[in-house]
């Protein structure tokens, strides 16, 4: 859908500070590239990137079925803490 709306008139949002915000991504997101939440994630220092190899799809979080990503996504939501580094999730079997 968001192929075929007009481009914003507003500016892009400028990252001026640090932010503790954890970036859900798979690598072969068909609507926002891997590479675009890579670039957002070296904006904020504090932030860490949880990418989902070998998946092709946009919603991850509670949507694409990945035990690994909700788990982790649900630990930071549930306490507000960060994983100590960037992490991947595989995968799974069947998706």
């Amino acid at each position: 859908m968001c192929a075929f709306w007009d481009r914003p008139h507003e500016r892009p949002t400028q990252v001026g500070h640090d932010a503790p915000a954890l970036i859900v991504a798979a690598a072969g997101d068909p609507r926002t590239t891997y590479r675009g939440s890579v670039a957002l994630h070296g904006l904020p220092p504090s932030s860490k990137l949880l990418t989902l190899k070998g998946a092709n799809h946009h919603g991850l979080y509670a949507d694409y079925g990945n035990a690994c990503v909700d788990a982790k996504v649900n630990r930071y939501l549930a306490t507000g803490a960060l994983p100590p580094t960037d992490e991947t999730c595989p995968k799974q079997a069947g998706r």
